[in-house]
């Protein structure tokens, strides 16, 4: 979810924009990118750490990616680079105790916030990088809406899969529990 909501946005490397001809929509082309138990090695680490601000992905205006955000691809590449996505539905889906602070602001990061930052033109004007802007959306009922696919609603992930069942459940258990910071 990370490098698809990072890099898989429309006017970069989704399907239909495949910018410079790189597709970073699904495990097997993202792979392209990767030499598993190798980030050094890994085309994707250097283009996501380079200091070289025109070569940096994602490019500017959108941030840098944060060094756990990095630090987390590379450990997933010296386990192998395995396509072992976790299944959050597996057991039970915790939604106790749901603050922004400690659940929502990941699925932010990892789902939303590639298209969704300040001066973004490809997020339809939405930031989702602060509490108030992701707690407004909430409160408006255009967070929900949308992630769950209810009509009336834009689908998002725009040209993605929907967000799994848990995490569209914490989402709605924040938001019934008055959005906690």
């Amino acid at each position: 979810p990370l490098i698809k909501s990072q890099c898989a946005q429309a006017g970069c490397h989704d399907a239909i924009s495949h910018k410079e001809g790189v597709y970073m929509v699904d495990y097997n082309h993202i792979m392209q990118f990767v030499k598993a138990f190798q980030p050094a090695n890994s085309k994707l680490i250097k283009v996501i750490t380079t200091t070289q601000q025109d070569d940096r992905m994602p490019p500017a205006p959108a941030s840098p990616l944060s060094t756990t955000q990095i630090d987390l691809i590379k450990k997933w590449i010296n386990q192998g680079a395995l396509n072992n996505g976790c299944n959050e539905n597996y057991g039970n889906c915790d939604t106790l105790n749901i603050t922004y602070a400690n659940t929502v602001q990941k699925i932010m990061n990892d789902h939303c916030n590639g298209c969704h930052y300040k001066n973004s033109t490809v997020g339809g004007g939405f930031d989702f990088t602060t509490y108030a802007n992701v707690k407004s959306s909430a409160q408006s009922g255009d967070l929900y809406g949308s992630i769950a696919y209810l009509p009336g609603y834009n689908k998002m992930p725009k040209g993605g899969s929907a967000l799994s069942t848990c995490v569209q459940q914490k989402i709605l258990a924040w938001i019934h529990a008055g959005m906690p910071q």
